[in-house]
């Protein structure tokens, strides 16, 4: 069923032969803005159960959209003509709220996905998230805490794989102790409190344990500050506990570029992830 004070607009514009399913309401809060608890659908002309990428948008999880550059411009077209579904997603942003109403949004993002995709060409049982920075954290968190997923009625089977893009927030208490530097913990302290109670909840890494059977993990991030250190602590420890992680530098990206140039021609960062995407794995 569908969710919404607003019905979905369906458009056949552009970009050329792509069906765009905007603004779909996929839950619904008192009081709160439809938009931010909104997603686009962009799928080919007669999509039939195709897989499907999630992208979560970044912003310091104060800031960002789904329509945003670098988001829900070339990356739907890309992603489309690669023979995918392509969604993007909005969630509630801070201060106004704070842990877990961010990753509790994405979470019923993906439930709403589950139920409702097959409607728009997509393969409920393929469903991979993707996110850029703060959206790089909710897109890790989502595929590492069952808790999470389990309140939506999903388990990490249902999350086919994760691509994360250059996050540097996945221990947050470890970030917070190393000398984050003001804006860093003024943003910390918005999205996930300044008493530390919530920061171990919020924590990709530290949600990780032996045994336990996580999606495949594609981590890239650049050479800014914290992130290296971030990321490959993240794919340590999936990779300790039997689960598939491939961590990769892109040293000649900027936070920027890493994802507003994926989809470009020649970019090497898109054909890495399409390599990932089709076998849950990076080709040797």
């Amino acid at each position: 069923m569908l969710l919404g004070l607003f019905p979905a607009c369906r458009a056949d514009s552009a970009p050329a032969g792509i069906i765009v399913s905007k603004d779909i309401q996929y839950h619904k809060l008192p009081g709160e803005s439809p938009r931010l608890l909104s997603l686009d659908i962009y799928s080919p002309r007669d999509a039939t159960s195709l897989p499907v990428v999630m992208m979560v948008h970044g912003g310091g999880w104060r800031n960002g959209d789904k329509s945003n550059p670098g988001i829900g411009t070339v990356k739907p077209e890309y992603f489309c003509n690669a023979g995918f579904v392509y969604v993007t997603v909005n969630y509630r942003l801070s201060p106004a709220v704070e842990h877990p109403a961010h990753i509790e949004d994405v979470a019923a993002a993906l439930r709403w996905l589950h139920d409702n995709v097959a409607e728009y060409g997509g393969d409920p049982d393929r469903i991979s998230i993707m996110g850029h920075s703060a959206g790089a954290h909710l897109v890790a968190l989502l595929g590492t805490d069952e808790a999470r997923l389990q309140a939506e009625g999903l388990e990490l089977l249902d999350i086919e794989s994760v691509i994360c893009l250059d996050g540097a927030g996945y221990d947050i208490p470890a970030r917070m102790a190393g000398w984050p530097g003001r804006l860093m913990s003024n943003m910390l302290n918005n999205a996930f409190g300044n008493d530390g109670s919530k920061w171990q909840d919020a924590s990709p890494t530290l949600h990780v344990h032996e045994g336990v059977d996580y999606p495949p993990f594609l981590i890239l991030h650049t050479p800014r500050v914290d992130a290296p250190g971030q990321s490959m602590a993240l794919g340590d420890a999936l990779r300790a506990s039997g689960s598939y992680a491939c961590n990769e530098e892109a040293a000649d990206k900027t936070h920027r570029t890493i994802n507003h140039d994926i989809g470009s021609t020649g970019d090497w960062v898109t054909a890495l992830i399409m390599d990932f995407l089709a076998d849950g794995k990076v080709s040797d």
